[in-house]
């Protein structure tokens, strides 16, 4: 499992360096405006991904069913026939999209991005089949080679246009990218085909998925949306680099924590004994996820920004830190999430994100009423804390996965976000650089480190035991202790 984790997290990772490398010269090459203006395709693209998500790739994995050719040429038609309702969707509603997020002048390209979706429809579902036996290798060809070419791409577009429309022509060619190198790293052929009872199990399987996604697009771009229509374009520029930047870490991590274990998860749904140990591993590394976020922005986040974005995103450093303690609830209930759809119990996601969605109109009347971007992120935290409250008592009640145990380890991974949310609030960062490192810090880097490590009781055994094995297997002998 080492290497497959390794393998996976080293994928992720490149992707996530990639997209990282992508905006930082979008964001050096554009002004702030144009910057803020290209944030609104991410909110379009997020929007797509909404209606579009049915969670069919993992329907493929969670699948118990043996004749998977069917299922795949299914799932292919299903594929294509979401791609064509959500383009028709976007085509029609980019006018309204648009004056939403006060950028009329934009409905053009917004129109033009619901090719996104007709591309989107034949990408070829091998990959993760393939991860059904834990390789990852096809999965990881794809996406890295798509996100390289699209990088490869934002030169040539800036010398073209000069603007904003570098991300939308990006976009195209990695979308396409992704879908022809799908079919070229495919072991099967490419099949369409309809089992009505196939879909229909899909279907059951994907609804609540969409109305999580759905959810989800409300947590991702709500916010966005609310700086965009109330503060524009160059408030949501600032707010937009601020969020990209905590989100790329969690983003991959938490893709990494659904696409690892879930496979290795699902088989174990008659064994309750072993699930609910892996269970408990599971939640306890999305605790540690979002600690690593969280901390991380905390100590070099100000930096961060201004040495690879310059001065000019100096007004991000306001929301920055805070952006990451909300991420780090987020992720914390990505672990959940993923154990619930081992059961094949999509409903638990979506209650969960009730909370955080249900407060966008509080964030939304506070910003009409002269609120800056500061309380948007505030009352995001409020209800992500409120959801991840709710997924923890889903756990038990209705995915039978006791929680006591995982008492220790949710007071601690509280314990150091309090702290970080101290310092933030008793000193705002500074826009110089290597201005804002201060003793408190070793403080917050000591407590995150006890939290792991005596806190997480689960996560530390389990990791023992593999370098046990993994060690073992090289025949080296192993001097720790749990």
């Amino acid at each position: 499992m080492i290497g497959a984790a390794m393998a996976l997290l080293g994928g992720n990772l490149g992707v996530a360096l990639l997209k990282f490398a992508r905006n930082i010269l979008v964001a050096r090459l554009l002004s702030v405006e144009n910057f803020g203006i290209a944030a609104t395709f991410a909110i379009i693209f997020g929007f797509i991904e909404m209606l579009a998500f049915l969670g069919l790739d993992r329907f493929l994995i969670q699948t118990r069913n043996a004749g998977l050719e069917r299922v795949q040429a299914t799932l292919h038609t299903m594929q294509v026939l979401r791609g064509v309702f959500v383009a028709g969707v976007l085509y029609f509603t980019a006018g309204p999209l648009a004056a939403l997020m006060d950028v009329p002048e934009v409905a053009w390209a917004f129109r033009l991005m619901a090719v996104l979706p007709l591309i989107q429809g034949f990408v070829h579902l091998d990959m993760a089949r393939a991860q059904r036996g834990m390789r990852f290798g096809p999965f990881v060809k794809i996406t890295l080679g798509a996100e390289l070419i699209g990088l490869l791409t934002v030169w040539p577009l800036f010398l073209v246009f000069g603007d904003y429309r570098v991300v939308l022509g990006a976009l195209i060619v990695q979308e396409t990218m992704t879908m022809v190198l799908s079919h070229l790293t495919a072991e099967r052929r490419y099949a369409l085909g309809l089992d009505r009872v196939l879909g229909l199990a899909a279907l059951r399987f994907g609804w609540p998925l969409l109305l999580n996604a759905a959810l989800m697009f409300g947590i991702f771009q709500g916010d966005r949306i609310i700086v965009a229509n109330q503060l524009g374009p160059v408030t949501l520029g600032l707010f937009s680099l601020a969020f990209m930047l905590t989100f790329m870490p969690t983003g991959v991590l938490a893709q990494t924590i659904n696409r690892l274990f879930l496979p290795k998860l699902a088989p174990l749904q008659d064994d309750p004994a072993a699930f609910d140990a892996l269970a408990r591993v599971v939640v306890q590394v999305g605790l540690v996820v979002g600690l690593a976020v969280a901390v991380g922005f905390s100590v070099f986040g100000a930096d961060l920004v201004l040495i690879l974005f310059g001065e000019k995103y100096a007004g991000a450093l306001v929301v920055l830190v805070w952006l990451a303690v909300m991420q780090a609830v987020r992720v914390a209930k990505m672990g959940v999430s993923v154990v619930a759809l081992a059961r094949a119990e999509t409903r638990s996601p979506m209650i969960a994100s009730i909370p955080r969605v249900l407060l966008l109109p509080v964030a939304w009347l506070l910003v009409e009423r002269g609120a800056g971007m500061e309380t948007v992120v505030a009352v995001a935290i409020l209800g992500e804390a409120i959801g991840l409250a709710v997924a923890f008592a889903l756990l038990r009640s209705m995915l039978d996965v006791p929680v006591r145990p995982l008492i220790p380890a949710i007071l601690a991974w509280g314990g150091v976000l309090a702290l970080v949310v101290a310092d933030a609030a008793l000193r705002p960062p500074r826009p110089e650089i290597f201005a804002n490192f201060h003793p408190f810090q070793g403080v917050i880097l000591a407590a995150a480190a006890a939290a792991v490590i005596l806190g997480m009781r689960d996560l530390r055994v389990r990791a023992i035991g593999l370098l046990r094995v993994a060690r073992g297997a090289r025949g080296a002998p192993f001097t720790g202790g749990s």
